[in-house]
């Protein structure tokens, strides 16, 4: 259990520099616009309790999957962390099909989540922040694919919420410092790096699965 919360949160970490290109025109705005630190707090907060739904809807669907699905999501997990590094470093596209598929719920969604910007109160921060966690991007569906493996909806929800807060650290620093920041992601080297950072995770996540394989043979 433990093993698949930090995984979760060091490929939210690790993806900062994709976080910040999906989600940082939200952050960026709320920092500009010099929104309250407590309503950043909440649109975070928002993002992270949609993260934790969608790992229980998705969760749910183990209930019904036989007992020996898990290492198939594990495997299916890792092949899309190494997918999402290959991404990230801009060798290959592959996962971009997985984010445009993701963008025909999001069509829906847009409208209401620009309603809410600028971010005035409490309640359209945590609103923005729910709606914006449906936004179609890659390193959820890869972490959400870790989340449906442990078979419990439960565990898939925690999953998906310590991803979520691995996260925070690029977007919250984003609205302190977001030139420096964006440079500092947008450089070449940095992207080779957390991007070999998430293929190392993904092999792991491999090798996990192919020992439940081995385990269950």
């Amino acid at each position: 259990m433990i093993e698949i919360w930090l995984s979760a949160f060091f490929v939210g970490l690790l993806g900062a520099g994709h976080c910040l290109g999906m989600c940082g025109g939200i952050t960026l705005a709320i920092g500009l616009n010099k929104t309250p630190t407590h309503y950043q707090f909440f649109y975070h907060l928002g993002r992270i309790l949609s993260y934790s739904f969608i790992g229980l809807i998705f969760g749910s669907l183990g209930l019904w999957l036989p007992t020996d699905f898990g290492p198939v999501m594990r495997l299916v997990s890792g092949i899309l962390l190494l997918l999402l590094g290959f991404y990230l470093a801009d060798w290959w596209k592959a996962l971009a099909w997985l984010e445009n598929a993701g963008s025909v719920v999001w069509r829906y969604i847009t409208p209401l989540a620009k309603q809410l910007v600028p971010i005035t109160s409490l309640k359209k921060a945590i609103s923005a922040g729910v709606l914006w966690g449906w936004l179609p991007c890659g390193l959820v569906y890869s972490v959400l694919s870790l989340g449906i493996a442990t078979g419990t909806p439960l565990l898939s929800a925690s999953t998906m919420a310590f991803f979520g807060i691995g996260t925070l650290p690029a977007l919250i620093l984003a609205t302190s410092s977001a030139q420096l920041l964006q440079r500092f992601l947008k450089a070449h080297s940095t992207r080779i790096v957390l991007a070999l950072l998430v293929i190392a995770s993904g092999l792991w996540t491999l090798y996990g699965a192919w020992q439940m394989m081995s385990m269950g043979h």
